[in-house]
């Protein structure tokens, strides 16, 4: 029960945290008044106000991406307010083909207005994202919708002037991300999809129309949006050998350069990493051009991540620890963070990670080879002991790892002590080591364990945190 409770609080922590889900986050399914205050509340009055039986709607949350709340807030500029919400209402589902519909709303003297209203090209709503212009103001809305059918989902592009709201593009991708690639201070869209294959020299994006006998690749492509128009100024092949995209992550200290780091699902169990570089003008996929894909792919691990906080993003490689291996029932992997070194890929922090509990120890660099792990399920532990050729032999025990709850602080088990808090939940490790052991440099202190010690929430398609 005790085991139950704590994932459901870390499961609750990441949502709240790390997903940028909010109070105002709503179900699919949602059959009651949320429980909204101040402005949302005023909002979500407008929309009901608007639509026929609005008592009726149901409302609709982005499943990924920054923004999470059904009702968005979004200033056009310093004196307008602007916010959009998304919904579901039986009674117009036959007008908008799946029932999914978005209003946009404008306020005026603390009242709240239904400006616009119209059907969405999608069964949910996927990611919601907004572009500045040239003069600083939110006036692009991009939202991104999925359907159950479609094997990519599809991208609207609106002008967000509420005097004139409209739709200026229409497109498909697979992920997609908004960063300012060619540092001009003005924010550019990211698109990963399954592309016409380009056979002229044209920067004008047009609409795919898979109808016709093309040549297609996985691409992605750099998409400036200026005074309405939207042009193609940059590409580069992707490995396309993937089941989706898990991340993308924006950074500029990894190689000295915009650098985005494209993490993606490549089995049911694996995953992997592209590397897009923008310089001279151009996207370049070091990953694919260097024909690395390899020595990125892993275990467990969706998304690459500053492991060490050092300003640089890393890419995680997993291996067994000693005695598994693939056929195991429940094998156990390390984690090794790779960087890019004089145009290699190469190990820098070794590390356990519980992506189920959310924590993880970086491993002492002497452990390689002589100590491995095992899970102890009575009390849900990670116990890491001296390797002697068989997983049984276990008897030099190093180091155990835990969960608990703040409720028990004052009862933690004899020979326990407390590595770290985290809200409600204790991290517990037990340093009861044989004495003396075979190896006395193998044994670790609770200063070490409390050094090395991280708390780390990862999920797909959102940006990861930690503490």
């Amino acid at each position: 029960m005790l085991k139950k409770l704590i994932i459901a609080i870390l499961t609750l922590s990441i949502c709240l945290n790390l997903s940028g889900c909010s109070q105002f986050n709503d179900s699919d399914a949602l059959l009651r008044p949320p429980n909204f205050s101040g402005e949302y509340t005023a909002i979500y009055n407008a929309l009901k106000s608007s639509v026929h039986q609005g008592d009726k709607i149901s409302l609709q949350s982005p499943q990924s991406g920054e923004y999470r709340s059904s009702i968005i807030l979004q200033n056009y500029n310093d004196s307008l307010k602007q916010a959009i919400a998304f919904y579901k209402s039986g009674v117009q589902e036959t007008l908008s083909g799946t029932g999914l519909r978005m209003g946009v709303f404008s306020e005026l003297n603390g009242n709240w207005t239904c400006n616009w209203d119209l059907p969405c090209d999608g069964e949910k709503v996927d990611k919601v994202m907004f572009l500045k212009d040239e003069s600083n103001i939110y006036n692009y809305l991009i939202v991104g919708y999925s359907s159950e059918q479609q094997t990519q989902k599809n991208y609207c592009i609106y002008n967000f002037n509420i005097d004139n709201f409209h739709i200026l593009y229409a497109g498909e991708y697979q992920a997609m991300e908004v960063c300012d690639i060619n540092e001009d201070g003005i924010n550019e869209l990211i698109t990963i999809g399954h592309y016409e294959k380009e056979t002229n020299n044209s920067k004008n994006y047009s609409i795919i129309d898979k109808t016709k006998n093309s040549h297609y690749i996985t691409s992605a492509v750099i998409n400036s949006i200026s005074n309405d128009h939207i042009a193609l100024w940059g590409e580069t092949q992707m490995s396309g050998n993937i089941i989706n995209y898990t991340n993308i992550s924006f950074d500029h200290n990894s190689f000295g350069k915009p650098t985005l780091f494209i993490d993606e699902q490549i089995t049911k169990t694996t995953y992997g990493t592209e590397v897009l570089i923008y310089e001279n003008d151009s996207l370049k996929n070091i990953i694919l051009e260097n024909n690395m894909i390899d020595q990125t792919i892993r275990y467990q691990v969706p998304i690459s991540y500053d492991i060490n906080k050092n300003g640089t993003i890393e890419i995680p490689h997993t291996k067994l620890f000693p005695g598994y291996d693939q056929n195991s029932t429940s094998p156990i992997y390390i984690t090794n963070w790779r960087k890019f070194q004089n145009g290699k890929l190469v190990d820098d922090i070794t590390t356990y990670v519980n992506y189920s509990q959310g924590f993880g120890i970086t491993l002492p660099k002497h452990w390689e080879g002589k100590v491995s792990a095992k899970n102890l399920y009575q009390n849900d532990e990670i116990e890491f002991f001296v390797y002697h050729n068989s997983l049984e032999n276990d008897k030099e025990k190093l180091l155990r790892l835990r969960i608990d709850s703040q409720n028990n602080k004052n009862n933690i088990p004899f020979n326990y002590f407390v590595v770290r808090t985290d809200g409600p939940i204790l991290y517990l490790a037990n340093l009861s080591t044989v004495n003396p052991l075979t190896d006395p440099t193998l044994s670790i202190s609770p200063d070490q364990v409390k050094n090395q010690f991280f708390t780390m929430y990862i999920n797909s398609n959102i940006n990861s945190k930690d503490k």
